[in-house]
């Protein structure tokens, strides 16, 4: 009687354990959520970056204008 009583329990912890992992579907879109934040981040500091290039290469063109009034 002790014996089932053990093996039960067992079962049952085993069964709650099994429960609390999550399943493909949650690990997929919790990993789906990470990596779209970090694309997110990406492209925000990719844009800061061409914004500043942008000024950068605009202020250059003001400081130093084309010779002759040709563009480039």
């Amino acid at each position: 009687m002790r014996r089932q009583m053990f093996v039960t329990g067992a079962a049952m912890i085993l069964l709650a354990g099994c429960q609390a992992e999550p399943g493909f579907d949650e690990k997929f879109e919790q990993r789906s959520r990470e990596l779209s934040q970090q694309a997110k981040t990406i492209e925000a500091d990719a844009n800061a970056q061409l914004a500043a290039a942008r000024e950068a290469e605009q202020a250059n063109a003001e400081l130093n204008p084309p010779v002759g009034g040709q563009g480039r």
